[in-house]
């Protein structure tokens, strides 16, 4: 064979191999994008925390109870067999539970750890009536003249029957006040079990809060006031509200 012929085989072999080595390459790429795609919700999701709040399963130590400062009333959850419920009077209506005697029902807390960078947590939680669970972004939390952490600056992302709220909680002249920030509108059932998730993103555009209920469409908007770090945990008020199962991942 001559050599002009044997560089034209060559390079027809070195062109197949290559051909076959992109393809391969290009394969891989777009079964990765669509793993990926599919997973996108806790993209290189890794666990930082999970528990459940069934009995004997969760370290209540790990946890640090916070109070309003609206309400003199520090909160107390009651141990069932596969959740936490917050304690409320018993001779309330539901209709004052979440009206004039809200104040008796406030029961709140977060890990007792700072979190920071970008992350999602997740909660199962339902309530009897119709409001209101929901999962709390803090600040740092100040001792109050009692020796009992309080809540300064915060963040509430609450759960009712006629959908989400997101409350920012902050202090102005030393008092609390608070606006809503944003809101989606759906229909939810008392007594059945949702999963609450609220992803924190720092992106090159500014911070910003994404949340969704079970396998339903993401809402979420831009908070310039998010703090770079952050308490985790829960809030149920005005109402019972019960709390199942939580995770926090990266």
């Amino acid at each position: 064979m001559k050599t002009e012929e044997l560089a034209k085989l060559f390079t027809r072999r070195n062109i197949r191999r290559l051909a076959a080595l992109f393809l391969i390459k290009t394969a891989l790429k777009v079964l990765l994008f669509l793993f990926f795609f599919n997973s996108s919700w806790e993209l290189f999701s890794a666990d930082l925390y999970t528990c459940s709040f069934g009995q004997g399963k969760w370290k209540p130590e790990e946890w640090r109870m916070v109070k309003s400062w609206r309400w003199d009333y520090a909160g107390e959850w009651v141990q069932k067999s596969d959740f936490i419920e917050n304690k409320v009077p018993g001779d309330a209506t539901p209709k004052e539970l979440f009206s004039k005697r809200a104040g008796e029902t406030y029961t709140s807390m977060v890990l007792d750890k700072k979190f920071r960078g970008n992350l999602t947590i997740a909660c199962d939680m339902s309530f009897i009536d119709r409001m209101a669970p929901g999962i709390m972004i803090a600040a740092e939390p100040v001792k109050d003249e009692k020796g009992r952490w309080e809540y300064r600056d915060h963040f509430e992302v609450i759960f009712y029957d006629k959908g989400v709220n997101v409350w920012h909680h902050y202090f102005v002249d030393g008092k609390q006040v608070w606006k809503k920030k944003a809101f989606l509108l759906e229909d939810f059932k008392p007594e059945k079990v949702y999963k609450l998730s609220v992803n924190i993103s720092f992106t090159p555009k500014g911070p910003v809060l994404t949340m969704k209920v079970n396998d339903g469409a993401p809402f979420g908007y831009m908070e310039e006031a998010l703090p770079k770090e952050y308490y985790l945990g829960i809030v149920g008020c005005e109402g019972v509200n019960r709390f199942y199962d939580l995770k926090i991942s990266k």
